[in-house]
């Protein structure tokens, strides 16, 4: 698995990895080729692994990771389906780290349905 190559961090590879890695409750589906500049997958990789447990404490099912290529980006949706009325913060440092990749986070709860998290990244190469 070649999560980093020529400066190119593949997200794709990345979730595979954190799936393989932390054993994740998860259904992935993936698109081919979304990378982004980075020559360090490590706090990357954290970060979503932070999401994706806080997403997990508020859910007693399998979590929907899906990551799509769009036309002027690359987006990772997050999604907890759950009848709990609590919805999961993030902290500073999680969002920090997202926001040094370029990322940009948006939120939709729907009360006692689910959690949805998406992560947009720009896409600068094609």
């Amino acid at each position: 698995m070649d999560i980093i190559k020529n400066d190119l961090l593949d997200l794709r590879e990345l979730l595979f990895a954190l799936d393989q890695s932390k054993g994740l409750n998860a259904h992935l589906c993936t698109d081919l080729n979304c990378r982004i500049p980075s020559s360090d997958a490590r706090p990357l990789a954290s970060a979503i692994y932070t999401i994706i447990y806080q997403l997990q404490k508020i859910t007693g099912s399998e979590l929907s990771i899906d990551l799509d290529e769009h036309l002027d980006r690359y987006q990772i949706t997050l999604t907890a389906y759950t009848q709990n009325v609590e919805s999961p913060q993030l902290n500073d440092a999680v969002l920090s780290v997202l926001n040094s990749y370029g990322a940009t986070v948006e939120w939709t709860v729907r009360q006692g349905q689910y959690v949805k998290i998406e992560l947009r990244f720009p896409k600068t190469i094609s």
